[in-house]
């Protein structure tokens, strides 16, 4: 038997309660966060290693200005989950999260120029871990770094404090049952004059 011809007799008990409208129960694939931390660091030394934007050499190094996160998904590497000793059901998890980078900095010059670079992070927090099952289990990084303070090393390089704010997540794809009143109904910016295209017009935004 179907999941379409079941779900009308599994009713959620927060849908039968509802006496406004109709509701009945629809099947949906997300991505539970079976738990999550944000882990804050501040200041943080770290160097950043660049390509300039110009290959030419200079004698005088470039000037720091700026440096943040581009992309708010890190990578993870070096993953280990070790559980505790004394609660099974919850982990140590430590793994290194890698950050794309721009840099803004000042070359000798006096003109503004950015360069992509990679920022690992270390991260290290306490997760409930549950029991193994046929889903498999992942871990996602949100990554925000931000640093306005910093010298240049060399031409590639800078020493910078970096504010660090990693979200780490502990998730699962799976699929729930929800209370649902149907689909969203999104209404035309304008009306359309009848053409050649009115019976496209007219199809369903959603399947029925």
């Amino acid at each position: 038997m179907s999941f379409y011809h079941s779900s009308n007799k599994n009713q959620a008990p927060s849908c039968r309660k509802q006496k406004a409208g109709e509701c009945h129960t629809e099947a949906v694939s997300v991505q539970k966060i079976i738990d999550c931390c944000r882990v804050v660091k501040g200041e943080q030394k770290a160097v950043l290693t660049i390509k300039p934007n110009s290959k030419k050499l200079t004698c005088n190094l470039p000037q720091f200005i700026e440096a943040h996160s581009t992309s708010s998904i890190g990578k993870i590497t070096h993953l280990k989950i070790e559980p505790l000793k004394d609660n099974k059901r919850f982990a140590t998890i430590s793994c290194n999260v890698t950050v794309k980078m721009q840099v803004i900095y000042k070359t000798n010059n006096l003109k503004i120029s950015t360069a992509a670079s990679l920022l690992t992070v270390p991260v290290e927090a306490v997760l409930y871990y549950p029991r193994k099952s046929l889903t498999d289990i992942y871990f996602v990084a949100e990554c925000y770094c931000s640093s306005t303070q910093g010298t240049a090393i060399n031409e590639h390089s800078f020493a910078v404090n970096v504010c660090q704010n990693i979200i780490l997540k502990e998730v699962a794809n799976v699929d729930l049952i929800i209370p649902t009143y149907g689909y969203v109904q999104v209404p035309n910016a304008h009306n359309c004059r009848k053409t050649h295209c009115q019976d496209f017009f007219e199809l369903p935004l959603y399947p029925e």
